[in-house]
């Protein structure tokens, strides 16, 4: 009887460490994952579909609002004009000589806007907003 006493507290004690063994474990993996930094959000994503004088078609971007301003590769920047079941066009601004067919599109969510202002009066600006005097706005 005494040997079953003995095998069984090895048993008892086997199981103990075990546990504490795993406890640990998951312990320092619960540690690691909190400290994991992963950045993730959502971005709704397009795809240049066809390009002409200007004005790309894009598609996936159903819920895209009038005028919301879309990115593009290499800072280009254009805003929806309309969307109907063959995609979303899209009016580029800037070069876009480098845009084509496949390119991702990014939504920005920012509606396309003009603020006027006092430093803003008597300036002639370009299709960017940019002032075609070379001066800056600030």
């Amino acid at each position: 009887m005494t040997n079953k006493f003995a095998s069984f507290s090895i048993e008892h004690w086997f199981h103990c460490q075990m546990d504490k063994a795993f406890d640990d474990v998951f312990n320092d993996l619960k540690k690691f994952r909190e400290s994991l930094d992963v950045g993730l959000s959502l971005q709704q994503t397009g795809t240049v579909i066809k390009l002409s004088d200007g004005i790309a078609l894009v598609s996936g971007l159903a819920s895209v609002a009038f005028e919301e301003l879309l990115k593009f590769p290499y800072g280009i920047y254009g805003f929806a004009l309309d969307a109907d079941d063959a995609g979303t066009r899209v009016v580029l601004l800037g070069d876009y000589s480098k845009i084509e067919v496949g390119n991702e599109v990014k939504r920005t969510r920012r509606i396309l806007h003009n603020a006027a202002n006092e430093r803003r009066i008597n300036r002639v600006r370009n299709h960017l907003g940019r002032c075609a005097d070379g001066k800056t706005l600030g």
